[in-house]
């Protein structure tokens, strides 16, 4: 993954990120951009949560933002956790 080159909203938890702070994404479809030519859309979200919610799907700003990348690893094994049990049951 990239590191964002601009800022943006954070598609895991809707906070603002800011550019160099996450990291980017290619998102399906394009846009119009200057002189009305097509390029491609972008998410954007901090590393914390790409960290956290690696593999796991929600939607959009429906997770917590996690507050450091230690409780990112946190956050990450409780999902991950959750869904063992999940399977398991």
């Amino acid at each position: 993954m990239a590191t964002n080159g601009f800022s943006g909203v954070c598609y895991r938890c809707g906070i603002a990120c800011r550019a160099g702070a996450g990291v980017a994404e290619p998102a399906p479809g394009y846009k119009r951009g200057t002189g009305g030519r097509l390029v491609q859309n972008w998410n954007v979200q901090h590393a914390e949560c790409a960290l956290a919610y690696r593999g796991f799907r929600f939607d959009i700003g429906a997770c917590e933002r996690p507050k450091d990348m230690a409780d990112a690893d946190r956050i990450h094994a409780r999902l991950v956790l959750a869904q063992m049990r999940g399977a398991a049951a």
